[in-house]
This record gives C-alpha cells, structure tokens and sequence, in this order.
C-alpha cells in the first residue's frame, strides 16, 4: 500500500506542460468546431463504430494522462522532443491555416501534405508522441498510438470513402 500511495505521489498531480500541450493542439480545432464550413460534400462515415469509439476514448485517455501524469524525478531538458514538437504543431497550424484562408473549404481537410495522407490526423499525433516522450509518459504514450492508428483510419476512410 505504502508503494502506490508513493507512486501516486511521484505521478499524479497537475501538468501546466500537458495543460499547455493540449491547449496548443487543441485551438484550431475550436475554431473549427464554432466556424461554419463550406462546401460538405462528404457524409461523416467511419470504418467501424468500434473504431471511432476506440479513437474517442483513447483520445480522451491521453489528454488526461498528459494532464495529470507527472515525473517529478526527470529533467525535462530534451531539445529533440521540443524541437519536434514546435516542428509538427507549426505544419498542423498551417495545414489549418490553409483551411481557413481558403474559405474553410472542407475540401481541404483531405488533401495531401507532399506524400503524406490526412496530413490532419497524422501532425497531431506526432506532436503528441513528441510530449510523450519529453514527459517521459508511457502511458499517454501507448493512448497516444491507439489513438493515431484509430484517427488516421477514421479519418482518411471519411475524406476518401466514395
């Protein structure tokens, strides 16, 4: 009992880092949600109930170990993971950017990023992985991977399925 009361107290708390992370993430998708959109010509579909029932909770998952999932033993120094980070959060707000500047087309959600497929649920992702690994965060880490393989499919099954 002494062992998870002292885990609890080295783990679980309140993460400004995670809060900030999410929050960074999480504002286009906000205007997103408030802005109306043009041009639908897309039924909302998904691969599987089971699917996107699986991305809704691992995604939830995540932002909450993120959240309150602390390491108070590490050094949080790591340029790698924050360079990283800054890298993928900057190509998701411009991907974003070109929605909105293009008159919030949904047309643009689905187009490809050079080679890279449904480069909206893929930047994310990696930007979160990123937080996972400067957190040195296993467990929003292992939601973080269900949650990308679940969003990737869902999301290019809706924005390619005819």
């Amino acid at each position: 009992m002494k062992e998870i009361i002292r885990v609890i107290q080295e783990h679980v708390g309140f993460s400004i880092r995670g809060f900030l992370v999410v929050v960074l993430a999480m504002l286009p998708s906000i205007l997103y949600g408030i802005l109306p959109k043009n041009n639908i010509t897309i039924e909302q579909t998904t691969p599987s109930i089971y699917m996107e029932q699986l991305e809704n909770v691992s995604r939830v998952l995540f932002i909450i170990f993120l959240i309150v999932i602390v390491n108070k033993n590490m050094d949080y120094n790591k340029p790698v993971y924050i360079i990283g980070m800054v890298v993928f959060l900057l190509l998701y707000y411009y991907l974003w950017a070109r929605y909105f500047i293009n008159g919030r087309d949904v047309s643009y959600l689905g187009k490809n990023f050079g080679f890279i497929p449904a480069p909206l649920a893929v930047f994310p992702v990696v930007y979160f992985s990123f937080a996972a690994l400067w957190f040195h965060n296993i467990p929003a880490g292992v939601a973080i991977v269900i949650f990308g393989i679940c969003h990737f499919m869902n999301s290019y099954y809706t924005l390619h399925h005819d």
